[in-house]
């Protein structure tokens, strides 16, 4: 995914790059754009573990449904169709390293929303652990 927006913006800003130039890459969806942003609210989440910041670790809980979730389900069910079909046919247009591309997205997809509703629920628990901590001590 990274490698596809790469390409895309560096022919965007025509800059060539003559290893990537060579491959066929195909260009970037929608949702893929808005995933990238999804490195910013875990930086605030990472940078909220120092002194316990309660503010950095709010932008880590409501930015993550926003930029990771959202756009993961919205491409499974652009793509649930493609899915679909596969299932029932067992063939698929676009073939990577072998492998169905439609049946590689569905894998990346179940990994990735796994992961940020794994995120969610520890920032959750972290949330409501320095929250005690903050009443406590202005007490």
């Amino acid at each position: 995914m990274g490698l596809k927006l790469l390409n895309h913006l560096a022919e965007q800003y025509e800059i060539l790059i003559p290893d990537i130039a060579e491959w066929a890459i195909p260009e970037p969806l929608g949702w893929e754009y808005v995933y990238l942003l999804s490195f910013i609210p875990s930086v605030f989440g990472l940078l909220s573990l120092s002194h316990n910041r309660l503010p950095y670790l709010n932008i880590l809980f409501y930015g993550i449904p926003l930029v990771s979730v959202t756009p993961v389900v919205a491409a499974a069910g652009y793509m649930a169709q493609d899915f679909i079909s596969f299932g029932t046919t067992h063939k698929s247009k676009d073939i990577f390293l072998g492998y169905p591309l439609v049946w590689l997205w569905f894998v990346f997809f179940a990994l990735a929303l796994q992961l940020h509703l794994l995120q969610l629920f520890f920032a959750l628990q972290l949330r409501r652990a320095w929250h005690k901590t903050v009443s406590t001590r202005s007490q």
